[in-house]
């Protein structure tokens, strides 16, 4: 085997053989040789194995089995599994995702043994800014922790939509929250569509009471 075309993926969880999935076929494609490490977090069958055989991922050459326990002992449990088989594969670079133990404890393995790492992202970030919500104000909508996470973050837009008579009915509540950044609209109809075009999240809220509960459990 071609020490140089070696890629080492590490991965312990369902979310990470996902986003391995597609990278491995194309590594494969352009000739590079896998090495698929499983530190064992997810290790239930229909949270592992499945994975791999409906996606078509090779079968790992080394399963750590760390299983569950504290942060701390699957810190160390991870490390020092990660560090043997380094050692003894010798990759081109150790590609780790996600945001979990093992991406954190296998990326500070490889740190230590000067090996290049990549990292693969834990999902999709949009960045979306503009937010919009169309619905009531009062009892059963009370949207006063949206207003209070908007204006301390200048890059998030929010626009409510709301009926005028509800607005000054309840502003009194939602004025402390105000900020450049939250505008307070009155639009129906027609002129709805230019408030869905700007928008990239649709937002709904509700406040649950009894009579909720029982016609919309959750």
């Amino acid at each position: 085997m071609d020490i140089e075309k070696i890629v080492m993926h590490i991965v312990g969880n369902c979310p990470q053989f996902i986003k391995l999935a597609p990278l491995s076929k194309e590594l494969h494609r352009r000739g590079y040789k896998d090495v698929i490490v499983h530190t064992g977090q997810h290790y239930d069958e229909n949270m592992s194995d499945i994975f791999f055989k409906e996606l078509g991922i090779d079968k790992p050459v080394k399963n750590l089995q760390v299983g569950s326990g504290t942060h701390a002992e699957i810190t160390a449990k991870v490390m020092m599994g990660v560090e043997r088989v380094v050692l003894e594969k010798r990759p081109l670079v150790v590609v780790v995702y996600g945001d979990t133990d093992t991406t954190l404890t296998s990326a500070l393995a490889c740190r230590k043994l000067n090996v290049p790492l990549i990292h693969v992202e834990a999902g999709a970030r949009t960045y979306s800014k503009e937010n919009l919500y169309i619905g009531g104000l009062g009892k059963h909508y009370r949207i006063h922790k949206v207003f209070e996470a908007v204006k301390d973050n200048k890059e998030v837009m929010l626009a409510v939509c709301c009926w005028e008579a509800d607005w000054e009915k309840e502003k009194t509540e939602y004025i402390p929250f105000l900020s450049e950044n939250i505008s307070i609209v009155h639009k129906k109809g027609k002129e709805l569509e230019k408030l869905y075009e700007k928008a990239d999240i649709c937002l709904s809220f509700f406040e649950l009471d009894m009579c909720r509960e029982i016609a919309m459990p959750y």
